[in-house]
């Protein structure tokens, strides 16, 4: 795995997200059962229109749900640490490999150890922070929501871990904190579907069509570049 550090949210992690399939998104991929998701082929044309416009498909910027998760995000790191006595290192991106045409941001990873070369990880953490009412079910479950089994498994996979920790975080009440083994039946589903959903994706952006529209939109962005530059001079 390739991993860059820095922070989450900024202009600069939106850059490196754009046009690729991210775990977040996984179950658009493949469902929590294995199977090929029926969003497949739309997240695919989501992916290439973000690599030829350059800007997210999705004008969506969240609710009162997501903006509690941003809210509290911390405090549940910092609630899992204290339970666990784990060591969370936060990082803005992960790509599975050099292609980087795969990644993903887990919400944190378990150092085991540092060395010389950098940080050696155990596991990653992946942190919800739900209502009360959504909290309460998940403390009853007892184990991960099935919703988020594409997440977490495709997390491992992306990051080649044997586990993974799950926690669901409320102010006023206990956190729920459940550990996952990676499950090899899923990740070798996950062999199949991620590289057929790139192959495919590659395959439309060699369309002559939207190259020529990216190359457009790359060459604008250059004069505009440009033209700011000599006005700033």
């Amino acid at each position: 795995m390739i991993v860059i550090p820095g922070e989450q949210g900024t202009p600069e992690w939106h850059k490196i997200r754009l046009g690729i399939p991210t775990v977040s998104c996984f179950e658009r991929i493949i469902t929590a059962s294995g199977n090929t998701s029926a969003q497949f082929y739309p997240y695919i044309y989501e992916c290439v229109a973000e690599w030829v416009t350059g800007q997210p498909t999705s004008e969506w910027n969240g609710n009162s749900d997501t903006e509690r998760g941003h809210e509290f995000e911390p405090d549940a790191r910092a609630t899992y640490e204290w339970e666990t006595g784990e060591q969370v290192r936060q990082v803005s991106f992960i790509y599975r490999d050099k292609d980087k045409l795969v990644g993903g941001s887990p919400d944190g990873l378990i150092v085991n150890k540092i060395t010389q070369k950098g940080h050696e990880y155990s596991k990653g953490l992946e942190v919800k922070c739900p209502r009360p009412t959504i909290h309460v079910s998940y403390l009853v479950g007892g184990e991960i929501p099935k919703k988020y089994i594409p997440q977490v498994q495709g997390s491992m996979w992306l990051c080649d871990m044997d586990q993974w920790d799950f926690t669901s975080y409320h102010e006023d009440y206990d956190p729920l904190i459940v550990t996952t083994e990676r499950d090899e039946k899923f990740s070798k589903a996950l062999d199949k579907a991620v590289p057929l959903f790139i192959e495919k994706m590659i395959e439309y952006r060699n369309n002559p069509r939207f190259i020529a529209m990216r190359n457009r939109r790359i060459e604008e962005e250059q004069q505009d570049e440009q033209t700011d530059n000599e006005e700033e001079s």
